[in-house]
């Protein structure tokens, strides 16, 4: 389960993200019934037998997930119920008395918001907002038309959504010691620059990194923008927000394009952390970390190699393509690597899952310094 967990190879791309996504469903439906036990829940688990990927999908959103894994589930009940009554799958008439939290839809691409003191009702086709009907079976034209309802997503590209709506109860919990959290801001730029400018970043990662971009479609749902930085660039990840990332605006596209596959890759290795301890002693001790001002625990390390190195082979194969304008960040990149995975090497005690991991890591690694000692290639960058 846990090969090409740092990169999958562009010629036979692995399923692995798929595997640990399906188990991650499985994972939030316990705790749905453990934690909220309500006739969608129960709905829910039927499904689970009856049409697994449809489960998957609509539990694993996001925008639902989060909820779930931070002690909210019974605030994700609306939102569930909405999606499986637009897709007729509610079986039943469910009501939830006020108040309601809010329901969101990105399939839809909607957020509703009741007013208080409204109660509920939603069953196949329907969503009644206080004793009002809007139809469901129209796609989102009835219900983006009701006055409760916002728009909430804005595609950037496929698979892909920037995020006008974060229910992230961590957002502002901040780790970082640079780092204010990450309330939600375009930075005064209109949603057309922010879905231009991720557009084009994901088209710079579809063309070096094919695999990878196919892996995001698959798993990075959401973007979530934190403000404009026109020098330097603050991104963030959640272990409890599988699927989302935050990033702020750039200018520089290969600055956006690095920040999308660092978060990413954290979601990939924070998926397979809900499964695997990965490394034993990953919080034990603190290290002084090739990346952050702050010391690190061992697992705070492992993320950073985790994500830097498949940054490090972006940046390999655009220079490979001709752009000389990414050698310096290349090399730092790489330097940093060595000393992640030299103090990984020597501290670390892996299991199973973490022993692949750092055997991957450190292969790709060892070609990265190879590549870097080579002169580039002739050719043309477009970015």
């Amino acid at each position: 389960m846990t090969h090409a967990l740092v990169l999958p190879p562009d010629e036979t791309p692995t399923r692995t993200v798929a595997t640990l996504l399906r188990a991650y469903a499985r994972l939030l439906q316990r705790r749905l019934l453990e934690d909220a036990p309500h006739a969608v829940t129960t709905r829910l688990a039927a499904l689970a037998k009856e049409d697994a990927a449809t489960h998957e999908a609509v539990i694993t959103a996001p925008t639902v997930s989060v909820l779930v894994q931070t002690e909210r589930a019974s605030d994700a009940l609306p939102s569930l119920a909405l999606e499986l009554a637009r897709r007729g799958l509610l079986g039943a008439r469910v009501r939830f008395a006020a108040p309601v939290a809010p329901l969101v839809s990105q399939t839809l691409g909607l957020v509703v918001r009741p007013p208080p003191g409204t109660e509920l009702v939603v069953e196949d086709g329907v969503l009644v907002v206080g004793g009002e009907r809007i139809d469901l079976t129209d796609g989102a034209r009835a219900l983006a038309a009701h006055p409760t309802a916002e728009a909430a997503f804005a595609r950037i590209t496929e698979g892909i959504t920037l995020a006008l709506h974060d229910p992230n109860p961590l957002a502002m919990f901040e780790a970082h010691p640079e780092k204010q959290g990450n309330a939600f801001s375009l930075g005064g730029r209109p949603v057309s620059d922010w879905t231009d400018a991720l557009g084009r970043a994901m088209a710079l990662i579809e063309r070096h990194l094919p695999a990878l971009a196919e892996e995001m479609r698959l798993l990075l749902d959401l973007v979530i923008p934190v403000g404009w930085e026109p020098e330097r660039h603050f991104s963030a990840s959640y272990r409890e927000y599988i699927g989302a990332v935050y990033v702020t605006l750039h200018p520089n596209v290969s600055v956006l394009a690095e920040a999308l596959v660092h978060e990413f890759q954290h979601n990939k290795l924070n998926l397979l952390l809900w499964h695997y301890p990965v490394l034993v002693n990953g919080y034990d001790f603190l290290y002084k970390s090739p990346v952050r001002p702050d010391p690190r625990p061992l697992m705070g390390i492992l993320l950073a190699a985790h994500a830097f190195v498949p940054v490090a082979e972006l940046y390999t194969r655009m220079r490979a393509d001709g752009d000389k304008s990414i050698e310096t960040r290349l090399a730092d990149v790489i330097g940093k690597n060595e000393e992640a995975l030299a103090v990984l090497g020597e501290h670390g005690e892996p299991d199973a899952a973490g022993r692949a991991l750092l055997d991957e890591l450190g292969a790709r690694h060892a070609v990265h310094r190879q590549v870097l000692l080579a002169p580039p290639t002739a050719g043309t960058h477009e970015a």
